[in-house]
């Protein structure tokens, strides 16, 4: 696909306004344009805090000293760059109802909002062997990430995602993204996230959702393909049969979500029908995940 198909430049302008929000410190050593919790050397006044020895007496005001006779140092709010990394699930079954273009484009837009801050940003595919795909900082990278992204292959990976994405997973990340559509047992998430909260910073999980299984509208005998093994499975479609579907579908996304509130991963759907901006701007922006 086109690079200015894949990701028009009227996308690039609206999502270009957006800036990640993080509740952690900055863990970059290099300079950003994104506000760290931390105190240092901005021109940006935070607050004040009460003197102790070996604090750097040029800061303390002496003004405030004059009115209360006490020693405080004023704070400086410090920018450091974020280290903002996506892993995509690559396996077979993100090939299907748009799963894999709205994914790549959500990766993107993730890209370009963070090296748009001048952040670091890395992203890689779970599943083909490889370390991140790209790994840059700054604005002058955006289209070297849109064409990268807009001719990945078709994911034809059969290994599951969660027992591949910790090797993507990084040190000294700030935020991390998992995009997948979460369709492997819940419970093979757990090891995934247990390695993910010991490498540090914050995971965040985006599902990708819908109405991505693609069902006979008429009762009968089916054939159907497992989209992961791409073994047949012989079925029988009746009412009974689709009500069991939907229960265990349903049961898996509640389990799944109990396990990211287990190791306080915060988790967002996405219909990959309302389009990567529309889930940006409106379902992220009201998490809190962009300001």
């Amino acid at each position: 696909m086109k690079p200015e198909l894949f990701f028009p430049p009227e996308w690039m302008a609206r999502i270009g306004r957006c800036r990640l929000a993080t509740r952690s410190s900055r863990r970059g050593m290099q300079r950003g344009t994104s506000l760290s919790a931390r105190s240092g050397n901005s021109p940006d006044f935070s607050d004040f805090t009460e003197y102790h020895p070996g604090d750097d007496i040029r800061n303390i005001d002496w003004n405030v000293y004059a009115r209360s006779e006490k020693l405080y140092i004023k704070r400086f709010r410090d920018e450091r760059e974020l280290r903002v990394s996506v892993i995509l699930d690559g396996t077979r079954s993100m090939d299907g109802a748009g799963r894999w273009l709205f994914a790549r484009r959500l990766a993107c837009a993730l890209g370009l909002i963070a090296l748009g801050s001048d952040d670091h940003f890395a992203f890689g595919i779970a599943g083909d062997g490889r370390t991140a795909r790209f790994s840059r900082k700054g604005s002058g990278h955006r289209h070297e990430l849109i064409r990268l992204l807009s001719t990945e292959s078709e994911p034809d990976r059969t290994g599951g995602f969660s027992e591949e994405a910790w090797k993507l997973a990084g040190q000294g990340t700030t935020i991390r993204f998992l995009i997948t559509d979460g369709l492997e047992p819940a419970g093979s998430f757990r090891p995934l996230f247990r390695r993910l909260l010991s490498a540090g910073g914050e995971t965040r999980l985006i599902l990708i959702g819908g109405d991505e299984e693609v069902r006979p509208s008429a009762a009968g005998d089916y054939r159907l393909i497992d989209a992961e093994t791409g073994q047949p499975v012989e079925m029988t479609l009746t009412p009974a049969a689709v009500a069991g579907y939907l229960d265990r579908r349903e049961a898996h996304r509640l389990e799944l979500a109990s396990l990211c509130r287990e190791f306080g991963i915060p988790i967002l759907e996405a219909d990959p029908s309302g389009g990567v901006d529309g889930f940006v701007n409106g379902g992220m922006r009201r998490a809190g995940w962009v300001s």
